[in-house]
C-alpha cells in the first residue's frame, strides 16, 4: 500500500513539475500565418517554488520585435529580456504574461500561473516542561507551510524517503520520532533539548526548530497554580498554589515574562504574599489598567521551591483573566443616542430656576477622546450652576477602595470642573477639589473609600460653578474602578 500511495505521489508531482516547463497560447489560431511558421516558445524552469525562491523564465521565440514580460508577485515586475529571472517573497498564486510583436506585426501573448508556497517552519510545544522523573511528555506539533502535505508518512523521491517530521528527543524515550505529536518518556534525570525537522517535497522545502533546555527531569513534585489573578486595580499578579512558600530567590525574577496585548511588560519584583504564604506576587512595572487587554504570564522554569520541597513548575502562556472593569453601566461613553440630542440615560438641573437645563446639553461627533462621540455642554454665562448627572448607579462594596477615571477638556483655559461620585439619592459621599480643565483632552481621576453612611450604590455628579463668561465643555469615558 505504501508503494502504491509513493508511486502515486511521485507521479502525480513529476507530471505536475514537467508540464510546467512549456506554455502554449491563450487561443489556438496561432499556428501558421500563411508564409512562414508562427514559433512562439516559452518555458520556465519550474512553476512551484517556495517563498523568497526564484523561477527562470526564457523566450526562444523566433522572428521577434519585441517582447512585453509582466510578473505578478514578483521583485521584477516588468522586462523585455529573452531570459530572466524573477525571485517571490511572498506566498500565493501569481499570472505571469508574454506579450511578443513578431517583426511582421503579428501579435501573440501567454497567460500562465506559477505557484509560491510559504516556507516550512518547524515549531512544537509541550504539555510540560518540568517533568517528575519517569513520566511522560506530549509534544504538540506546531509547524507551518506543511499544508496538504500527507503528515506521519514517508515520502519516496528517488533513492531517499523523506520523512515530513523527524524528532530528536535528547535523554527521551524514543530517541526520535516520525510521529506528528508524539509522546516521550524521560527515564533520567537532568535537562535536556528537542529538536524537530519538518520536510515539504513539493516544492521541497525544509527547516529545523531546536529548543535547548527544553525539558527539565526532576525527581521531585511538581505544582502549577491553581488560579491566577489580577488584583490592586492592575498593579499586581497573583500566583496561588495548594503549598505554601517561604522563600524565593530574587534571582527567580529575571525568568518571568509578561506580555499585555501583545506588548512585553518588565515586571519590578517578585514575592511571596505577606497575608498568604501560597501565593506568589508579580507587580507590573506599568499598572494594568485597561480593560479587556490580554495579559499572558510565561515563567520559564527555574528553582522555585515550595516549603514542603515542590518545584514550581514553568508556565507557557499563562492568560491571567483581566479583573479590570468598569463597575459603572449605561451610556458612560456617550456612544449611544443621536448626534446634536441629549445624552440618554443622564439627567439634568438648574438649582438656581430649579427645573431641567437639557438644552444646553448634547451628544457630539465634533469632539471625542474614545469611540466617535462626547457630551458637549454649552455654557451662556448666566452664572447658574448647571448639574449633570448618570440615572445607572453602581453598587459597592463598604470599605472598598475605588478610582473615577474620565476624560475632559474645554474651550477655554481654567474652567472650574466640580465632579464627585454621589449616592442614588443626591447625597455627596466623595466630594474631591475641583478640575481645572485646559483645551487639551486630559484624563482625571481621584480615589474614594466607599461607606455605608448611606445605599451602597454610587452615581457621578458633575457641576459647572456659576461663571460669567460663554465656553464649552467636553467629557468622555467616565469610569469607576475596584482597586482592590
Amino acid at each position: 500500500m505504501k508503494t502504491q500511495l509513493n508511486h502515486y505521489i511521485r507521479g502525480a508531482v513529476l507530471a505536475l513539475i514537467g508540464s510546467s516547463f512549456f506554455f502554449t497560447s491563450c487561443d489556438e489560431t496561432n499556428t501558421f500565418d500563411g508564409i512562414r511558421p508562427v514559433d512562439f516558445k516559452v518555458t520556465a524552469n519550474t512553476t512551484l517554488i517556495t517563498e523568497s525562491e526564484s523561477i527562470t523564465y526564457f523566450d526562444s521565440s523566433a522572428n521577434v520585435g519585441s517582447r512585453v514580460w509582466t510578473f505578478e508577485g514578483g521583485d521584477v515586475t516588468t522586462s523585455d529580456k529573452v531570459e530572466q529571472v524573477v525571485t517571490y517573497t511572498a506566498p500565493g498564486k501569481f499570472a505571469t504574461m508574454l506579450d511578443i510583436t513578431f517583426t511582421d506585426g503579428k501579435k501573440e501573448d501567454r497567460l500562465f500561473f506559477v505557484n509560491v508556497a510559504a516556507a516550512v517552519a518547524a515549531d512544537f510545544d509541550a504539555d510540560v516542561r518540568t517533568v517528575v522523573l519517569g513520566n511522560n511528555v506530549q509534544f504538540t506539533n506546531l509547524t507551518t507551510g506543511l499544508d496538504g502535505q500527507p503528515n506521519q508518512m514517508a515520502i519516496q523521491e528517488g533513492d531517499k524517503d523523506l520523512p515530513v517530521y523527524t524528532w530528536t528527543f535528547e535523554g527521551g524515550v524514543p530517541a526520535t520520532s516520525t510521529s506528528e505529536n508524539p509522546m516521550v518518556n524521560y527515564p533520567n534525570t537532568g535537562t535536556f533539548k528537542v529538536t524537530l525537522t519538518a520536510n515539504r517535497y513539493a516544492p521541497e522545502h525544509s527547516n529545523t526548530m531546536t529548543k535547548t533546555g527544553y525539558i527539565n527531569v526532576v525527581d521531585v513534585n511538581v505544582i502549577s497554580p491553581i488560579s491566577s489573578t489580577v488584583s490592586k486595580f492592575g498593579s499586581q499578579i497573583n500566583l496561588a498554589y495548594s503549598e505554601s512558600f517561604a522563600s524565593i530567590a530574587a534571582e527567580e525574577l529575571g525568568n518571568f515574562k509578561l506580555t499585555v496585548d501583545g506588548t512585553e511588560v518588565a515586571i519590578s519584583s517578585l514575592e511571596i504574599d505577606p497575608n498568604d504564604d501560597k501565593v506568589i506576587v508579580l507587580k507590573p512595572a506599568t499598572s494594568i489598567v485597561e480593560e479587556n487587554e490580554s495579559i499572558v504570564l510565561n515563567y520559564a522554569g527555574g528553582s522555585i521551591f515550595s516549603a514542603a520541597g515542590s518545584l514550581v513548575a514553568p508556565l507557557p502562556d499563562i492568560f491571567v483573566p483581566n479583573s479590570v472593569t468598569n463597575l459603572w453601566t449605561g451610556n458612560m461613553d456617550f456612544e449611544a443616542g443621536d448626534t446634536g440630542a441629549f445624552p440618554p440615560d443622564w439627567g439634568t438641573w438648574n438649582p438656581t430656576a430649579g427645573v431641567n437645563n437639557n438644552e444646553f446639553y448634547m451628544t457630539t461627533d465634533a469632539e471625542a477622546h474614545g469611540g466617535s462621540k462626547s457630551v458637549q455642554i454649552s455654557y451662556d454665562g448666566s452664572a447658574d450652576q448647571w448639574i449633570l448627572d448618570n440615572k445607572t448607579p453602581a453598587p459597592v462594596l463598604n470599605g472598598g477602595n475605588y478610582r473615577v477615571v474620565f476624560w475632559a477638556k474645554a474651550s477655554t483655559d481654567g474652567i472650574d470642573f466640580d465632579l464627585r461620585v454621589i449616592e442614588a439619592g443626591w447625597a455627596a459621599a466623595n466630594d474631591p477639589a475641583n478640575f481645572s480643565l485646559t483645551t487639551e483632552w486630559t484624563q482625571y481621576s481621584f480615589d474614594f473609600v466607599a461607606n455605608d453612611a448611606g445605599a451602597l450604590n454610587r452615581k457621578v455628579w458633575w457641576q459647572l460653578p456659576g461663571a460669567n463668561e460663554a465656553f464649552e465643555v467636553f467629557v468622555d469615558d467616565l469610569k469607576l474602578y475596584y482597586l482592590d
